[in-house]
């Protein structure tokens, strides 16, 4: 017994799968390698980004757990640490341009860390709420006083008590952070700099319903002081849906959420922030959602990739956009509705 973990595909025969698009290969600019490495997109297509099959790899494993300790070792810190603190200083100076900003969010869906390691994935949320006040500290230290908050997520974007399975395998109970950090959050927190940022996609790290989740945010808010709760993402089939459940989540105490995804598809013609050129649609997909290859169309794409021509691809769950939905928010939820259909769309 046991569950089936995801393992890295390759094409039939490559003996050099991550040959194409590498750093110093010539085989075309590395920047574009997660969209022209076919054998990439076997591995970041939709189905397998909702199966979090690269986050289990032991590279990812290994190195994020070792970003998230880079503040404490003086080489990562000047690897990892000091450029990543710097580019959200950036995002903060863009950002304040713009009054619609919710908030500036350090990490997206923070994934366990240390696996296969059940010792050190335990420790998980600890590293990830302990990273998070040295991020603050830092941004104190270099005078960056932000108009936005700071959204900051807990494992894998879900809650504590969302699933208690979970729980014992990733979360040490509220996060074994020293007085120092606990501190330092807290400091941010009394500023109005920090909001409490989660995500609803039933599956693994979420085994409750929509209103059980939207208690246990403004139960895990108040350790804080009761700071805002921001439902940053969700996904359901239809626009309706998804207008119905914001109008949900806001009837049911967060003060702010937004879904994933919103796209123009008047212009890209797809689900996602990515468009094909009228040579490619005719033939088809170059690689599909579960990760089927169109060989055909595949090259037509790749040409593009190379002369930089292409509009986006679909990776990392880039599917499963929607446009309209904020003009079908009800002025009243339906007392009974169909319930809508969420799904584990873009976990990752």
């Amino acid at each position: 017994a046991g569950a089936n973990i995801p393992v890295i595909n390759t094409m039939a025969n490559d003996t050099n799968p991550w040959l194409n698009f590498s750093i110093n290969s010539g085989t075309g600019n590395p920047a574009h390698m997660n969209i022209g490495n076919l054998n990439m997109r076997l591995n970041n297509n939709d189905k397998a980004w909702g199966e979090a099959t690269l986050l289990l790899t032991k590279q990812v494993q290994n190195s994020y757990l070792r970003f998230l300790n880079s503040y404490s070792n003086d080489k990562d810190r000047e690897l990892f640490f000091a450029p990543y603190v710097e580019f959200i200083r950036q995002l903060f100076l863009l950002w304040e341009r713009h009054p619609n900003v919710v908030a500036v969010e350090l990490l997206n869906e923070p994934p366990p860390s240390g696996l296969p390691c059940l010792k050190s994935a335990r420790k998980s949320r600890t590293a990830v709420w302990m990273f998070y006040a040295h991020v603050l500290d830092e941004l104190d230290k270099r005078g960056v006083h932000p108009d936005a908050p700071v959204a900051l997520q807990d494992v894998s974007g879900s809650l504590p008590e969302a699933n208690h399975l979970f729980d014992k395998l990733f979360r040490e109970p509220d996060a074994k952070c020293g007085a120092w950090e606990t501190a330092m959050l807290h400091k941010w927190a009394s500023k109005g700099k920090l909001v409490l940022s989660f995500h609803f996609y039933p599956g693994f790290a979420t085994q409750v319903e929509l209103p059980e989740m939207l208690k246990l945010a403004q139960k895990e808010a108040a350790k804080f002081g009761q700071v805002p709760v921001f439902l940053s993402e969700f996904w359901c089939e239809t626009a309706k849906e998804m207008a119905e459940t914001m109008a949900e989540a806001a009837n049911g105490g967060v003060d702010a959420v937004t879904y994933w995804h919103y796209v123009d598809q008047e212009y890209t013609g797809e689900p996602g922030w990515y468009k094909y050129p009228r040579e490619i649609k005719d033939i088809g997909e170059p690689v599909g959602p579960n990760g089927e290859v169109n060989m055909e169309a595949w090259k037509l794409y790749l040409e593009t990739v190379h002369d930089e021509s292409f509009i986006g691809g679909d990776i990392d769950g880039a599917e499963g956009g929607q446009s309209g939905v904020l003009n079908l928010i009800p002025a009243e939820v339906p007392v009974k509705t169909k319930k809508a259909k969420h799904t584990t769309k873009n976990v990752h």
